[in-house]
């Protein structure tokens, strides 16, 4: 993907491909983790885990806004 402010960019594994679908609106984390356990074998914890991780990343470098 691109970040056309800064022209960087940014490639995503494709778990991280389907979160940044999830991405296009807004969406609770919660849901979002939800969701990603119904299609991937996965601990609940570790997806959290992950969502935050990508989340925290992507809002440091201005990509996505989170909102509490």
């Amino acid at each position: 993907m691109l970040d056309v402010r800064s022209g960087q960019y940014f490639n995503l594994d494709p778990i991280g491909s389907r979160i940044w679908n999830f991405l296009t609106g807004p969406i609770e984390v919660e849901t979002l983790c939800r969701a990603l356990a119904e299609q991937f074998d996965a601990p609940q914890q570790v997806i959290e885990s992950d969502v935050l991780a990508l989340m925290d990343e992507l809002a440091a470098k201005n990509l996505i806004i989170v909102d509490m």
